[in-house]
Order: structure tokens, then sequence, then C-alpha cells
């Protein structure tokens, strides 16, 4: 009688408790999703910050011809 007492809150407990492991299985499938989708972005702001750099370098490479010219007594810009 003790046992199938256990028996039956047992089996109640993991009636549960298995529809919470599907729960946490589709939450981590939706995690993996936006981590798939995040990566990428990450590697576009990785591009998108060099591209600003190198157009910083550019821009100040700019100002460095610039004033050059200027202490020479021309204008360049």
């Amino acid at each position: 009688m003790i046992v199938e007492v256990f028996f039956l809150i047992t089996e109640d407990i993991l009636l549960i408790v298995e529809p919470l492991i599907f729960i946490n299985e589709a939450f981590f499938l939706v995690i993996e999703d936006i981590f798939l989708i995040v990566e990428p972005l990450s590697f576009i702001n990785e591009d998108i910050f060099f591209t600003t750099e190198a157009f910083y370098f550019i821009v100040e490479a700019f100002f460095l011809i610039n004033e050059s010219f200027n202490l020479k007594g021309a204008s360049f810009c």
C-alpha cells in the first residue's frame, strides 16, 4: 500500500516535471535561435567599426595634408 501511494505520487510528479523538460528544451532552442541571429550582427558591427576607423584615418590624413599646406601658405581643403 505504501509502495503504491509512493508510486502514484512519483507518477504525478513525473507528469508535472515532464512538460517542464519540454518547455526548457523549447526555451533553449529559442535562445539558440536568438544567438544565431545575434552572432552575425556582431561581425557586421565589427565591419562597421573597422570601416569607421579607416574613414577616421583618411580624414586625419587630409587634415595633416591641409596642415602642411597651411604651413607653406597654401590651402588644400
